[in-house]
Order: C-alpha cells, then structure tokens, then sequence
C-alpha cells in the first residue's frame, strides 16, 4: 500500500479575511481544500486499517520478522528482564536489566557495575534504548517554573550532559548557554533571577528540552557510528589478510626458485605454491570484499549523520519559531508564537490588527480596540468618551474625557454614581432644621415650622409646634400614635 497523499495547503483564507472582511469565504476554495484534507485522511485511514484493529490493538499477523532490527531480534531472544526502576549510579545491573532514565526506557547488554554518569555507560555500549516515553506525551521534555525576583536556582524534573542540550526562556525571551544560566546535575542556576509573572500562577521561566525526533536522530547516528567503528575493524582484518596473502605469494616464488635444483621437489614445491597462490587469491577477494562493505557502511554513517544533523536544526527553528517569532505566523502552521500571544506581533503581523489580540493587547491597549471589534481591560476600567456604554471611571464620577459628575454618560442618557448622590445630599431635610436645641423661651421667626421641636430650660419640658403654638410633648393626645411607648422612644432617640 503506498503512502497517502500529502496534505498541501492551497488557498490562504487569512489573507482573505484581511482583504475582504465583509465577504463570505470563496466556496470553490474552500471545497478544494477540505477535498484535499479528505484525501489524506481517507489514505491515513487505509493505511491504519492494515496495522489497526478496531479495538485499538495491532491488527494480527501485521508484524514480522522483517520488522525488527538485529538488536531487536537479539532482544527477543534473551531468556528474562529484570525491572529495576530508576537509573542509579555505583549500581551492579546484570544482563537484561531495563531502567528508567529521563522518562526513557534501556535495556542493559553486558552485566556492568554503573558509573557515575549515565551518558558515559551509554557511549560504552552498555545499554541500548526501548522506548521513549515522551513520545506518548510530549514532543520534548518540559519544565516550567515561576520566578519570584529572588529565586535563582531551580530543580530540573530531566538530566541534561550540559547546557546546550536544551533550551530556556525567561519571560518569552531566550536565555544565553553559560552567560544567562549554568547546569549542575540537575540543579540550573540563572545569573539573574527572574522576576514574578504579571499574573499569579503563570509560570515565565520555560525550559525546553530535547526534542524526541533529535534524540532519535543522536540514537540513529550513534548506532551508525558504531556500525562504522566495526566496519573500520573488518577493513584493518582485511588489510591484515591481504598482507598475509602478500606474504604466501613471496613464499610461492621462493618455493619456484628451489624448484629449479630439484624437478621432484620443484614439482612439489609449484603445487604447494599454487596452493598458496589461490589461498592468497582468495584471501585478497575477501580482503577486497570487506574493503567495499566498510566502504558502503562508513558512506551510510555519514547519510545518517547529515540526516541527524538536518532534523536537529529542524527542531531547534521550530522551538525557536513558536516561542519568539513576531513577524509573523510559525512556518508552515497558522499558528501564533506564544511570545506574539503575549505581548503582540511586530511589523505587518500585528496581533490587534488581524484580528486576535495579545495579551498585552487585552489588558492595557487604549488606542482603540484590542482586536478590531472589542476594547481592553483597562479601556473598560479608565476610559472617557471612547465607549458608547462608559466605563467603569465614566460611570463612578461623570461622563466624557472629563468625568464631569454633570455629563451624561456614553450614550445612555443616565448620569455617574457620584451625580445622584450629590443629587441625594442636595435635597436631604437636616435634623437640625427641626430641633432647635436648648431654650429658656419659645423660638420665632421665620425658621419656626409645624413639627419642630426645642427643649424649655426654665420648665424643663421638650415642646413641639403646632403651627401656631408651642406646647408641652407630654401633654400631647397620644390616641393617635402607632404605639404607646412612642413618647419613650422619640425621648431616647432625641
């Protein structure tokens, strides 16, 4: 069954959506591309169909032999495996082993007491690699943290051989190997702490570790390393063979040369060289053999070497792409750098302007909106006359630009919390309109209304006005009140 068909983007919608906002996308495209879609899914689906049963497991009879590689089968072969965890130093491992290191799973190929670093056993040949465990979850091994402006030294969940094996960003920005941060086991030491994240929770301090497909690609060229070394050593064999051979065709022209002083030992002698002759002869074909297998090996190595190092550079532009590119989306992808998604694009490729809207953008941009159609948080919190609807400012002190308490706001028509309070204390009846305190006589005047009240010093009563006089409030007609004790409460409350 050959390969699907490549999915090849077509048409770029987004530029569309720039050009004619106002316009439906164009169905023609839009069918051509989901019919390409189509087919590479429908080639995807064939395909898993024939390793794929429908209860998720490997379909029978897919795998065979010609599936695995001589290690494998050399693996299959082994009697038993001893599960013995996490890798450790200083630790006798007998043949068979698995370990756990850096969520990959090794499988021991010699019993070795461990070294110190689990690097060095690797490059000896000592454990060859099962499975990687981050291929089930995660492209690349991951830690994130939070700075705190004091914090310089944070505990790494991976071990890393030095600071160049993987990546790390402070606040969206890449930090310089061994100038901005250094490695110490599993301990990474920043040269100036970072600072605490804007919002609570968040982490800003990213580091990114190797990617799955590079440590395939280092596995795959180290395999083919070794494959070379051993080739290299068939080659010294068979170099060590052709001088042999060198060595019997001299012994068989020496044995001529007898030959001549004796017939019958010449003769003996010419049988025995020609013996040696073809030996030699085959001897050199061998030679010749071995030279053009490691010839082939070695030219194979250095294939797999180039490859290694393309996918490498791969990985690492993509890293780089989706972590700080701004001006514009990462390669190949629609998407966004989280470093545009944070702070905005640059260039042509503003986030505000095609439609997005950074975080950044979201939170504090007051020139206009934030992504074409809505406005920020702080637009919402201290704007004047740029919302129709007010903003929190406009409408806890007044309309407009200068939150006037007697401007309208937005265009509601209703006025600010502040004007309808002044509005409230300008219409409010004071207590002290209506008591007129202490007195040894009736107040006058103007100022006496129905109702008021004052305290009479020389006869020690408080008194009330009726309108056209001032009597005593014990002697007043209690029928009326609501409750008997109402004297007794006006008395306390006043």
């Amino acid at each position: 069954m050959a390969q699907p068909t490549a999915y090849t983007r077509q048409y770029n919608f987004n530029d569309f959506s720039t050009t004619s906002p106002s316009d439906p996308l164009p169905g023609v495209q839009v069918d051509n591309e989901l019919n390409k879609v189509k087919s590479n899914l429908d080639g995807l689906n064939t395909n898993i169909a024939l390793v794929q049963r429908d209860d998720g497991k490997l379909l029978n009879q897919s795998v065979h032999k010609n599936s695995f590689d001589v290690d494998a089968l050399a693996l299959i072969g082994l009697s038993g495996y001893t599960v013995s965890g996490n890798w450790a130093a200083n630790t006798a491992y007998a043949l068979g082993t698995l370990v756990d290191y850096n969520d990959a799973t090794y499988l021991s190929t010699i019993a070795h007491t461990s070294g110190t670093v689990f690097a060095t056993d690797l490059t000896a040949g000592k454990w060859i690699l099962l499975a990687n465990a981050a291929i089930n979850t995660s492209g690349s091994a991951v830690d994130k943290f939070e700075g705190t402006g004091s914090q310089t030294q944070f505990t790494l969940s991976y071990t890393y051989s030095s600071t160049t094996d993987f990546l790390v960003f402070v606040n969206g920005a890449l930090r310089n190997p061994n100038d901005d941060y250094t490695l110490s086991g599993t301990t990474l030491t920043l040269a100036t702490p970072p600072s605490a994240p804007s919002v609570s929770g968040n982490e800003n301090v990213i580091v990114w570790g190797a990617n799955v497909a590079v440590e395939s690609s280092k596995q795959a060229a180290a395999t083919s390393a070794s494959n070379a070394s051993g080739f290299a050593t068939s080659a010294s064999n068979a170099k060590t063979a052709a001088e042999t051979a060198k060595g019997l065709s001299e012994a068989a022209r020496d044995l001529s040369i007898a030959a001549k002083d004796d017939s019958v030992t010449a003769k003996t002698a010419s049988e025995t060289a020609k013996g040696l002759s073809e030996t030699a002869k085959t001897a050199s074909e061998t030679a010749k053999g071995l030279s053009e297998t490691a010839k082939t090996a070695s030219e194979t190595a250095k294939g797999l070497s180039e490859t290694a190092k393309t996918a490498s550079e791969s990985a690492r532009d993509t890293a780089i792409n989706y972590a700080t590119k701004t001006d514009d989306e990462v390669p190949s992808t629609s998407d966004d750098s989280a470093k545009s998604w944070a702070v905005g694009g640059s260039g042509s490729h503003s986030m505000r302007t095609n439609g997005k809207g950074s975080a950044k953008e979201w939170a504090v941009h007051v020139a206009g909106t934030a992504d074409g159609s809505d406005y920020s948080a702080k637009n919402y919190a201290i704007a004047g006359s740029a919302l129709n609807a007010g903003s929190a400012k406009n409408w806890a002190l007044g309309g407009g630009d200068s939150f006037s308490a007697n401007t309208a706001v937005g265009n509601t028509g209703l006025y600010s919390a502040k004007y309808y309070a002044e509005q409230a204390a300008a219409s409010k009846t004071e207590f002290s309109n209506i008591y007129h305190g202490a007195s040894s006589s009736d107040p006058s005047g103007g100022t006496v209304g129905a109702g008021d009240l004052y305290f009479n010093t020389s006869v020690t009563k408080l008194k009330y006005y009726t309108g056209s006089a001032w009597l005593n409030v014990e002697a007043t007609d209690t029928s009326d009140f609501a409750e008997k004790g109402f004297a007794i409460a006006m008395a306390i409350a006043l």
